[in-house]
């Protein structure tokens, strides 16, 4: 029986007959034949390649070292001409922090974007050295940029959204804005978002391209208004005074006089409402500094409105039953007033058998 026949009725070899069975003869002359016909390296060969790879690795890590250089010289270039600009705006410029605003907005997007080109103009220099032919991967960039334009039209619409706020300086570092219901300062301006922080520490980052409302609180000049609400009986023309002096007072103080930049407007009554009055003022200051004016002048107000004994509507309440009235005594003695007799249910006789009277 041959070796290689399987001696089980299924068909396996036992482990005497796999034992049995020999691997197949190597051609020995078709071996030699192979190992001398293949391709030879010589020494000089290979240490030529050595030499060449160790030449392109030298020649990125030189482009690598300039273009950081060139990079750090960059940045130190845009920070000094952003110095030089700050300094003459501010000379010239009626808000010296307006000024100053607006310029280190439009230099720090200026920054990114030369940093990112030079960047880029790094990596095709050092595709080159390698060998590696540049033109068809800017053929193939230009057409993946049409590409990604074409399907990416929002990208597209952010970019260019933020140049145009740029443009029109309608919003600045530093600024405290609203843009679609969100409030906050304005943190960094990039050309596809824009990145805001709330009074809470929260982060907004919102697309240029989706800003549908945007209103500034910090541009040109700022403005507090005070409403003040009074009872019906308290002298108007006393009050509006007191506000007058209140806020001269406010705008001779030195700690102040820098931040308001005109004379208080009182505008006068401009509602009724439950028996009250309400008068509206308003105090014209530099950007950004409306809220720490308003809570000095409320401050100051308050204190002249108690040694005037003007003093705001009392939110006591009146109950026309004496139950009730009794009851949220017990509970709270501190809101409840008498109450009014003109609300009293009047009594009527009671005409039934009996006699009496009845509520």
């Amino acid at each position: 029986m041959d070796q290689t026949t399987p001696d089980t009725p299924n068909g396996n070899i036992t482990t005497a007959a796999a034992a049995d069975v020999k691997p197949a003869p190597i051609n020995e002359a078709a071996a030699i034949k192979w190992y001398e016909g293949r391709p030879k390296v010589t020494a000089d060969e290979f240490r030529a390649v050595l030499m060449n790879g160790a030449v392109i690795a030298g020649k990125i890590i030189l482009i690598v070292l300039i273009f950081v250089a060139v990079d750090r010289l960059v940045r130190a270039f845009i920070m000094r001409m952003e110095k030089r600009f700050v300094t003459a705006a501010k000379a010239e410029a009626n808000y010296p922090k307006e000024a100053e605003k607006r310029i280190t907005t439009v230099f720090s997007v200026v920054k990114k974007a030369l940093v990112a080109l030079l960047w880029v103009l790094g990596v095709l220099v050092a595709l080159r050295t390698c060998g590696i032919d540049v033109a068809p991967i800017l053929a193939a960039a230009g057409v993946l940029g049409l590409a990604i334009g074409l399907g990416a039209q929002s990208i597209v619409k952010d970019m260019f959204t933020g140049v145009i706020l740029l443009l029109e300086n309608h919003i600045r570092v530093g600024d405290s804005v609203v843009i679609n219901g969100k409030n906050g300062a304005v943190e960094a301006i990039n050309l596809r978002t824009l990145v805001l922080r709330d009074a809470t520490g929260t982060l907004h980052v919102i697309p240029n391209g989706s800003v549908t409302e945007l209103s500034n609180q910090t541009i040109d000049w700022s403005a507090t208004v005070i409403n003040l609400t009074v009872t019906y009986d308290t002298d108007v023309d006393e009050l509006m005074e007191l506000m007058h002096k209140v806020g001269a007072e406010l705008k001779s103080d030195p700690a102040f006089a820098g931040q308001i930049i005109s004379e208080m407007e009182v505008f006068g009554v401009t509602d009724f409402n439950d028996g009250n009055v309400n008068v509206r003022a308003r105090i014209r200051t530099t950007p950004g500094d409306q809220w720490s004016v308003e809570r000095e002048y409320r401050r100051r107000l308050k204190k002249a409105m108690e040694q005037q004994r003007i003093l705001p509507p009392s939110r006591n309440i009146t109950f026309s039953s004496r139950t009730e009235s009794a009851l949220l005594s017990a509970i709270a003695p501190d809101t409840v007033t008498a109450p009014d007799p003109r609300w009293e249910a009047p009594q009527t006789p009671d005409k039934r058998p009996g006699g009496g009277t009845r509520q």
